[in-house]
């Protein structure tokens, strides 16, 4: 749940979590998905944040591996935050230039008026300067769990094995 300050979290976290984890630097991520041949991208609606990978069917379980490592144990490193926060103001910026922003803004806060669904998925400037690390780790930990996420395979791989890889990667979480 998000509100007026801290609307745009779901988005800054997005960004954070391509920035490090317990076992693997921001480079080490980015080089790991690259000899992976992997495709490794994210984006935030209103309603979820998808973390997607795109990536050769022989490289599943390490691409699992990858995708499990961002969601599950990203550390939010506090140097990475300022520039993420300026890349992030920098995409508010730009959406603002966009003939199609201020009707689709008009919209949400007609329609959804007095619920969160009005308030701007990316966060507003105010939102994004204000938002302290503490406050995004904590919402970290309490949504980035197994019960808030579904994970989605699609592609030519056999299901049975994919299902058996999925539980022996990801069947220990509580």
């Amino acid at each position: 749940g998000e509100d007026a300050a801290s609307c745009g979290m779901s988005h800054m976290l997005e960004h954070l979590l391509f920035n490090g984890t317990e076992r693997r630097t921001q480079e080490q991520l980015y080089e790991e998905a690259d000899l992976l041949g992997a495709y490794n991208n994210a984006f935030t609606r209103e309603d979820y944040t998808c973390y997607l990978m795109v990536a050769p069917r022989e490289n599943f379980n390490k691409v699992l591996d990858l995708q499990a490592d961002m969601i599950f144990h990203s550390v939010l490193p506090a140097e990475k935050l300022e520039k993420e926060r300026g890349i992030v103001l920098e995409e508010l910026a730009k959406d603002r230039t966009s003939p199609e922003w201020s009707a689709e803004r008009a919209l949400q806060e007609h329609v959804f008026a007095g619920t969160p669904y009005a308030l701007p998925t990316v966060g507003t400037d105010e939102s994004i300067k204000a938002m302290p690390r503490e406050l995004i780790q904590r919402y970290y930990q309490a949504y980035y769990v197994p019960n808030n996420i579904t994970l989605l395979v699609v592609g030519d791989v056999a299901a049975p094995a994919a299902m058996e890889q999925i539980a022996a990667r990801l069947g220990g979480y509580a």
